[in-house]
């Protein structure tokens, strides 16, 4: 059983980066999550679309968090890319066949194409959401640690909760508020 406080959190990820940088963002927030506490699965990379396997084991993740929802300290967090549609239709498509209950803390954080998307725009880098960045981001910030732009993230998402008008990435805005479902 988990310590008193602590919050053990399933995080569900496409790729090691987006893993990595969901994870020290959810730590940055001080919610009692810690790397302990957190468990990732990240698809296997070089083995076919991360999408696809997102796809795949979000049903096992989400029954295995039902299963053990009733000790109230467990989370479910999957970090995902819509790519060629939106970020609604992806979200859409994940839940397909499920409710997810308000009181369940399940989020789903979709970026539009890439997580690289964001911790450009974190690092002050003007980004377009319908624009490929994986090139840039490789291009520009390669090999660097994802620290600050999740400390950035958590600064701009408690602006948010405080009810501040953000001039933001619109899939930062909707991760906003799917994060608020884990809180």
């Amino acid at each position: 059983m988990a310590q008193e406080g602590k919050i053990r959190l399933i995080l569900l990820a496409e790729d090691k980066r987006s893993a990595t940088f969901i994870r020290k963002m959810i730590i940055k927030l001080n919610i009692g999550v810690t790397d302990r506490t957190i468990r990732e699965r990240i698809a296997p990379s070089g083995k076919g679309s991360g999408k696809a396997w997102i796809e795949q084991e979000f049903p096992r993740e989400l029954s295995a968090y039902r299963s053990m929802n009733y000790q109230g300290n467990i989370g479910l967090a999957v970090a995902t890319d819509a790519d060629d549609e939106s970020v609604a239709q992806r979200k859409q498509k994940l839940l397909a066949g499920t409710k997810r209950e308000k009181a369940e803390k399940v989020c789903l954080l979709i970026s539009k194409w890439s997580i690289e998307t964001w911790l450009l725009y974190f690092r002050g880098i003007t980004v377009a959401e319908d624009k490929k960045s994986k090139n840039e981001y490789e291009n520009k910030v390669k090999g660097k640690s994802v620290g600050k732009e999740a400390e950035k993230f958590v600064e701009e998402f408690r602006k948010h909760k405080a009810g501040e008008e953000l001039v933001t990435l619109p899939a930062l805005k909707e991760a906003y508020q799917e994060l608020s479902r884990i809180l």
